[in-house]
């Protein structure tokens, strides 16, 4: 999806995850912005949750790819462990792209509210009434991240790490 727009970006997440609640689009549209920051308290910790997650990955969809876009001109990326762990890679490396995505990507949260008028422009699930008061509330709070829906959670089971795509690169995740 080289040189895509936000409205590509979301777009694409729809089809493949057709029943996400409107946090779940807020959660792709921050991530999307933000990076991984706000899940890296420090390398310990994160590396605790990945190896936890890797431990028992469960099942995902058979659409489930390596990598997903999650940005315009996919920078920023989400690494889903069941592809990442059937092809052998190194977790060292994910985590490695992570811890760093947290720290150097740089936090725009104004870049939120461009991006999520992309998000109402493409879905079709919520009123333009909804996305306002959802992206009012969030802005009234500081765009703070959030979690998946419990639907979104049964339906996708979803096991990532988000990463900056030159990091990842950097850090030989895709060897």
């Amino acid at each position: 999806m080289k040189n895509c727009s936000f409205e590509e970006v979301i777009g694409k997440q729809i089809e493949l995850y057709p029943l996400m609640e409107m946090n779940d689009l807020y959660k792709l549209v921050y991530q999307g912005v933000m990076g991984s920051g706000h899940a890296v308290s420090s390398t310990e910790k994160a590396r605790e949750w990945l190896l936890r997650e890797i431990e028992d990955p469960g099942e995902g969809s058979d659409r489930e790819t390596l990598i997903e876009e999650i940005s315009p001109g996919g920078t920023i990326i989400r690494v889903n462990l069941r592809p990442f762990l059937c092809q052998q890679r190194d977790p060292e490396s994910l985590l490695r792209a992570f811890v760093r995505t947290g720290r150097e990507c740089r936090e725009d949260p104004g870049r939120i509210e461009e991006a999520w008028r992309a998000a109402e422009s493409v879905q079709r699930e919520f009123s333009a009434d909804q996305m306002r008061a959802f992206i009012s509330i969030q802005r009234e709070t500081g765009f703070h991240a959030v979690h998946h829906s419990k639907r979104y959670r049964d339906l996708y089971r979803p096991a990532y790490r988000v990463a900056l795509k030159a990091l990842c690169i950097e850090e030989g995740v895709f060897r």
